[in-house]
């Protein structure tokens, strides 16, 4: 998977990777980085300014409510092998990485969401579908019963096929 220095520098600032050593940095939450990249922008940087140009970005940085130290920043930049190794894993198990740098990140979602929408978004499957809309059903609309296994399974399948057979997108967690 190969990822431009901006799909880079977001994912180092805001993604979790899984087998790192849990270091006392935290990846930025959606609202810290909405606000950082916005801060970016506005101050004429890009987030791949913190990959080529780092000591240039934070000597401004005025880590407006002190949550965001300049050493924050650079602990989540410095995670480039943990990234790697996550990189191949998601790959080799068929799955994509999106920023909102990329072109083909959901214009739905920044039109809605603007500087509150994810970062990143992973996912399988067509990527151009994203921004055509459709329908999630994540579990069942009632509760499982014991005495009726698989009924809200089914009711779930039930619901889904109808609504893909009315022309609408199903997405589910499976």
């Amino acid at each position: 998977m190969s990822l431009s220095k901006t799909d880079q520098a977001i994912l180092l600032l805001t993604a979790h990777f899984s087998g790192a050593k849990r270091a006392s940095v935290s990846p930025l939450t959606p609202t810290e980085y909405g606000r950082f990249s916005r801060w970016l922008l506005d101050s004429g940087f890009r987030p791949d300014d913190l990959v080529d140009r780092y000591d240039s970005v934070t000597e401004i940085w005025l880590n407006p409510k002190s949550k965001m130290p300049s050493q924050r920043l650079k602990d989540l930049l410095g995670r480039g092998a943990a990234m790697g190794i996550a990189l191949d894993k998601w790959s080799n198990a068929g799955i994509w990485v999106m920023t909102r740098a990329d072109a083909g990140y959901p214009q739905r979602l920044k039109n809605k969401l603007r500087s509150d929408a994810p970062p990143v978004l992973f996912g399988v499957g067509n990527q151009k579908s994203l921004d055509s809309g459709g329908i999630a059903i994540v579990g069942s609309p009632i509760p499982r019963m014991s005495h009726t296994p698989g009924l809200s399974q089914n009711l779930g399948l039930g619901k889904g096929k109808t609504l893909s057979l009315a022309g609408l997108k199903v997405l589910t967690p499976r």
